[in-house]
């Protein structure tokens, strides 16, 4: 900082425990607009601005003029887990069945154990379903894992069965909203 008898604001991030600069800006305006767009970022653990000025005797002066510290929600881990064998559901009532329930159990555990519910509350929670279905790959993995192993059994298109088992899962959400 070069600049005597004016100040600069240092964006500082929080990250593994430590502080480290992000960036140092001429105005205070500019360092708390930048620190709202960082703290914005879901992966931002915490912001700090430091006004840092300078004077003609050569002292120089820090002043913490903002703080904040977030929680960082992390990706949970919603893999699915792999299946060697599923029913083939040909009708929509056999999502509800026991063989489709507890194949459905087993590839979700991670999510159903976390949220604490059954696949038969699932296949009933419109709210719940929703919720799961607007994960990014959890589902789709799950389609084309158990499209796969019902191709392979039938000689069918893995493909083909996918649109199948998606307008099941559009069929089984549209009853459970009702």
């Amino acid at each position: 900082m070069e600049v005597l008898g004016r100040a600069q604001f240092e964006i500082q991030l929080h990250k593994g425990g430590r502080w480290a600069i992000f960036e140092v800006v001429p105005t205070e305006e500019t360092a708390r607009r930048k620190a709202a767009d960082l703290l914005a970022m879901k992966t931002t653990e915490g912001v700090r601005i430091i006004k840092e000025s300078q004077f003609g005797s050569g002292e120089r002066r820090e002043t913490e003029i903002f703080k904040q510290l977030k929680d960082v929600s992390k990706d949970e881990d919603f893999s699915i887990t792999p299946v060697n064998e599923a029913p083939l559901c040909e009708k929509v009532t056999d999502y509800y069945q026991t063989a489709a329930r507890t194949t459905m159990a087993r590839i979700f555990t991670k999510y159903l154990d976390k949220h604490e519910m059954t696949p038969f509350e699932l296949l009933h929670s419109h709210k719940n379903l929703k919720r799961m279905l607007n994960l990014d790959t959890m589902v789709p993995s799950a389609v084309d894992k158990i499209a796969s192993l019902h191709a392979r059994v039938t000689g069918g298109d893995a493909r083909k069965r996918k649109d199948v088992i998606y307008a099941a899962v559009d069929a089984i959400a549209k009853r459970a909203r009702s």
